[in-house]
């Protein structure tokens, strides 16, 4: 078959500029156009010898090593191996797995290894992230006074609560102080002393003012624990205990203390009044995914003190539309714009114990129940909860020397087969919400309701050793800790 003319011409010019054309580029042409393929090395032009060593230049400027350098630092950055591992030699280090943000493997004495994952919201990256200046919110200061005397802590043996209890139902929390006026945070001025009502320390709290309530929420929360509490009597025998868990950073949020705090610091501020306006408009037409706007929001243009009324008007607002308004806040414009600092707030409104606990962290605060009996009448109360119009009596016991990771707490929970198929985000909404019926349905019970004995108080006393041996470092950053090839407590209660 004959060439046409503009083919023979092409054919041509790549033969005839075949010493100047890059092999890279004159191969592909060659078999685009069924030409004689590169058998024979040509001899090139002196002056493309350049071009000639690109080609083996190349693969030795790209080295595989350095993608694997980056990515280990970026997994090792909140990784404390140094704090925990240079003291003690016999220590692994601390591996946080690929995929699980944070979360990972520490060791205890003789390199018995304490294993497991957590996921990243463990630890709430965003929580303490927009911190003024970039301080660790472990150096955020808060000037306090105490408004009444609260007794102090107690601490509990494990298995010294299982000789007296067959089973726990959680305390879901914030983590807030308890007990004390805040004057400043970070050294901010405020217009006049915030009240901090705990949740770890309610409990101790309550018995300063004279009562014996030991848990506060809404009406629907506090009948749902009463009879969490009742079913776990019912079914194991035995008295019932309410242990509390932590929730994340961010359960300050919707705390009238971080309400009244931003008040009071925008009060005492040199805010833009348009800034505060735009701020207020924002906060009536809140309309981001999750947002719960306040149309008729005050606004703290008008009138700062004003505003913190109507944020903390249990009957006109909802913690909903607080959390909104925070989490608007705790943004990079507003907070260069001089707002009150979000991230600075909540660790100065956080017991110095639970700062960096992970979410679900629990044994703080362990209180006896009395299941059956409701929410105490209001005449009953010792002191009113600003957030919460409900409470639960019963009797206040202490709690762990540390917090102890929910998987061992909860390890009804967390080590059934039913629960496997979940992810791990999935697993701590069902601790701190409802887990699904088929789930209730398979184990009899809800399976927040954790039964407890022996076995189960021999692995929350070996965590508890290991930390006051090794420091927390690994659980505080989200290491798990559970015993490697030891039968969970739930598998052997089926």
């Amino acid at each position: 078959m004959s060439k046409s003319p503009i083919r023979t011409l092409v054919e041509k010019g790549i033969e005839a500029g075949a010493d100047y054309i890059p092999d890279v580029v004159e191969g592909p042409l060659r078999s685009v156009m069924n030409m004689p393929s590169l058998t024979v090395p040509k001899k090139k032009a002196p002056k493309q010898k350049p071009l000639a060593a690109k080609p083996a230049a190349k693969p030795a400027a790209k080295p595989a090593a350095k993608p694997a350098a980056k990515s280990t630092k970026k997994r090792t950055k909140y990784q404390p191996v140094e704090p925990v591992a240079a003291p003690h030699p016999e220590l692994e280090d601390v591996i946080f797995p690929e995929g699980s943000g944070r979360g990972g493997t520490f060791a205890v004495e003789n390199k018995v290894p304490i294993v497991g994952r957590r996921p990243f919201i463990a630890q709430s990256s965003g929580g303490y992230s927009r911190l003024a200046g970039g301080l660790p919110a472990n150096q955020v200061t808060a000037e306090t006074t105490p408004f009444l005397e609260m007794p102090e802590r107690q601490f509990i043996d494990p298995h010294d609560l299982v000789k007296d209890f067959r089973a726990i139902v959680p305390f879901i929390g914030d983590k807030l102080r308890g007990g004390e006026d805040i004057l400043s945070i970070a050294g901010r001025p405020q217009e006049g002393a915030v009240r901090a009502f705990s949740g770890p320390d309610f409990a101790r709290q309550q018995r300063g003012a004279g009562g014996n309530e030991v848990w506060a929420s809404g009406p629907s929360v506090i009948s749902g624990i009463d009879r969490m509490a009742k079913d776990a009597q019912d079914r194991f025998g035995g008295r019932v205990a309410g242990v509390y868990t932590a929730m994340g950073p961010e359960g300050a949020d919707q705390t009238t203390a971080m309400m009244e705090l931003i008040g009071r610091q925008i009060a005492a501020g040199d805010i833009n009044p348009r800034d505060m306006q735009a701020f207020d408009d924002l906060i009536r037409n809140a309309s981001r995914k999750d947002d719960e706007p306040i149309p008729n929001f005050v606004g703290f243009a008008k009138d700062p003190m004003a505003a913190i009324a109507q944020l903390n008007d249990i009957n006109s607002t909802t913690m909903g539309q607080r959390r909104t308004l925070t989490q608007a806040m705790n943004a990079k414009p507003w907070l260069e714009a001089g707002f009150p600092d979000i991230g600075a707030n909540r660790a100065g409104l956080t017991i110095p114990e639970l700062l960096y606990a992970p979410e679900g962290t629990s044994g703080y605060m362990i209180s006896a129940l009395e299941p059956g009996k409701g929410a105490l009448p209001d005449e009953m109360v010792s002191m009113r909860h600003p957030n919460y119009p409900k409470k639960l009596g019963g009797e206040y016991l202490g709690g762990f020397e540390v917090g102890v990771p929910r998987e061992l707490v909860w390890s009804q929970l967390y080590n059934r087969p039913e629960m496997k198929s979940y992810e791990p985000f999935r697993q701590l909404s069902y601790l701190f919400g409802r887990p699904p019926k088929t789930i209730r349905a398979d184990l009899g019970f809800d399976p927040r309701i954790q039964p407890i004995d022996e076995e189960w108080a021999d692995r929350i006393a070996e965590f508890i050793d290991a930390v006051k041996k090794y420091g927390p470092e690994p659980y505080a950053y989200g290491g798990l800790a559970v015993r490697k090839n030891r039968p969970s407590f739930a598998a052997k209660a089926r």
